[in-house]
């Protein structure tokens, strides 16, 4: 019983690490703006600037 028990906790563990490297990946976002930089786009150019699209894992170009 203890052997079985064993055997499915590392199987979890293992199937648990291969997700967390699948998702490790970034996920690339091709995204357009208008041709002026004005109020409306700094919902978009910020998060560029802080840094907050790389710490969700998104490639924002």
């Amino acid at each position: 019983m203890k052997k079985r028990f064993l055997l499915k906790t590392t199987a979890a563990l293992l199937a648990a690490c291969t997700l967390g490297l699948a998702q490790a990946q970034t996920t690339p976002i091709k995204f357009q703006l208008d041709w002026r930089f004005e109020g409306p786009a700094a919902f978009f150019l910020t998060p560029v600037a802080k840094g907050y699209f790389k710490d969700a894992k998104l490639d924002v170009t």
